[in-house]
């Protein structure tokens, strides 16, 4: 399997899960407005746009909206499919290739429903809202996007860190 990695430089704050009365599909992430989301493996852009908050994404497409606001889904060769959503801002556009750890897709935010700036990450094997095809990051070895950063991102971490 192809190398996966976190799309932000920051803490989890919350694993996928059961969550009240209902299920959390999704990893979310610590960060501040505008923060760097890059993509977690190389592939190329199928979403990027917002997702309507209600309703079908596109008439007729069975595919549901599901409150991430501007959202950019990445597809891997495999078929493997990593969202991102509540984005500040997109930075990619439909058909482009994205390299993992260096493309930046947009920015952390809190459009859709969210109660806060943060980025919401899932990983699917269908763009179809909780269609029974979705996948825990941690069964698949998702590693921090840390690993192997170049100087300016460690500077960045360290200062996250308080170090």
């Amino acid at each position: 399997m192809a190398d996966l990695f976190f799309p932000v430089d920051a803490r989890v704050v919350e694993w996928p899960g059961p969550r009240g009365d209902n299920y959390h599909y999704g990893t979310d992430f610590a960060a501040n407005r505008g923060d760097p989301v890059y993509a977690s493996f190389d592939g190329v852009v199928v979403f990027a746009g917002g997702d309507g908050a209600f309703g079908e994404l596109y008439p007729g497409s069975g595919i549901w909206a599901n409150g991430q606001g501007l959202t950019v889904d990445i597809q891997r060769a495999d078929g493997l499919i990593s969202r991102v959503g509540h984005m500040s801002h997109i930075s990619v556009r439909v058909g482009q290739r994205v390299t993992a750890r260096k493309t930046v897709l947009g920015g952390a935010g809190d459009t859709g429903f969210s109660l806060g700036v943060h980025c919401h990450w899932e990983l699917r094997w269908d763009r179809a809202w909780s269609g029974g095809a979705w996948v825990d990051p941690r069964k698949l070895n998702a590693q921090p996007l840390e690993d192997e950063v170049d100087a300016a991102q460690e500077e960045r971490i360290a200062k996250k860190a308080g170090k």
